[in-house]
C-alpha cells in the first residue's frame, strides 16, 4: 500500500468525519423564539356588602365564586445556543379575548342583580426557569414568576327585583342597573410541564395569583366608590379575589 492511497484514504474519512459534525450540529437549529396562545382559567371570588337602610345596622352580604375563561398571546425568548444549555427566558403575555361568567345575587329572594362578569389578561411580563435545558426535544419541567394587571368588570342588570308574592323587604331598595370595573395588580408564581417538539411547545401550567410574591393572601381589591351609593349611609362594597388557576400554553418555535 503506498503512501498516496493512505493520504487520499485519509483525507476522504477527514471529509466524511467533517460532513457528519456538520449535519449534526445543522439538524440542532437554534430556535430562541416561542410565539403562540394561552389559554387561562382564572377563579374570581365576587362579594358584595351593603346595609338594608340608611338608619339600619343590619348588613346585607353576598358572595359568588367561579372560573372565567381567557385567552393571551404569548412570546418568550430563551437565552441560550448551540454550545450552552437554555435554562431561562423571558415571558411576555397580551391579552386577547375577555372572559365572562353570569350569575345572580339575591338578599331574601330579592335581586340585587343578573350579573355578567368579564375577566381580561391586560399585560404580563416574567421570566421561567428550565430545570433542563429549555432548547432541546422532550419533556420539561419550568418555574415561573409573571407580574402585570388583570381587569375584572362587573355589569349589573335587573336589580330590585322580588321573586314572591310579597317583599317582606320592601323598604330595602337596589339599583336597577349598574357597573363597575376594575384592574387588579397581581404576582403570579407557577409551574408548568412542557412537551418540546422539533418546532412546537405544549405547556401545561398551574398558577397561584398572589397580593405579593410568595404571600398567602390572594391579590384582591375591597372598594365601595365604583358602585356608588343606594342612600344616605349606604355604601355598596365589592371584594374581588383572583385566585389563580390553570394554563394551557401553545407555542411555535423559531
Amino acid at each position: 500500500m503506498n503512501s498516496s492511497f493512505i493520504l487520499k484514504f485519509s483525507l476522504l474519512i477527514s471529509l466524511l468525519a467533517l460532513a457528519s459534525t456538520h449535519h449534526a450540529l445543522a439538524a440542532k437549529k437554534q430556535r430562541n423564539w416561542r410565539i403562540g396562545l394561552g389559554r387561562m382559567i382564572n377563579t374570581v371570588y365576587y362579594g358584595y356588602d351593603t346595609k338594608k337602610g340608611d338608619s339600619d345596622l343590619t348588613k346585607v352580604s353576598t358572595n359568588s365564586s367561579g372560573q372565567l375563561y381567557s385567552t393571551s398571546l404569548v412570546m418568550e425568548y430563551l437565552f441560550g445556543g448551540r454550545k450552552s444549555p437554555a435554562l431561562f427566558g423571558v415571558e411576555f403575555d397580551l391579552g386577547t379575548s375577555t372572559g365572562q361568567r353570569n350569575y345572580t345575587l339575591e338578599n331574601k329572594n330579592k335581586k340585587i342583580g343578573d350579573i355578567l362578569q368579564k375577566l381580561n389578561t391586560n399585560f404580563l411580563y416574567g421570566g421561567n426557569i428550565f430545570f433542563s435545558d429549555g432548547g432541546e426535544e422532550g419533556f420539561n419541567w419550568s418555574l415561573g414568576l409573571m407580574t402585570g394587571t388583570i381587569t375584572v368588570k362587573q355589569t349589573f342588570q335587573n336589580g330590585n327585583v322580588y321573586d314572591g308574592s310579597s317583599d317582606p323587604d320592601s323598604d330595602i331598595t337596589y339599583n336597577t342597573t349598574q357597573e363597575s370595573s376594575h384592574t387588579v395588580p397581581v404576582e403570579i408564581m407557577k409551574l408548568g410541564l412542557e412537551w418540546i417538539l422539533e418546532t412546537a411547545v405544549f405547556r401545561f401550567e398551574y398558577f397561584s395569583t398572589k397580593q405579593t410574591l410568595f404571600g398567602s393572601e390572594d391579590a384582591h381589591m375591597i372598594t365601595s366608590e365604583d358602585l356608588g351609593y343606594l342612600g344616605t349611609n349606604r355604601p355598596q362594597t365589592e371584594t374581588i379575589k383572583l385566585q389563580g388557576g390553570l394554563a394551557l400554553v401553545v407555542q411555535g418555535r423559531f
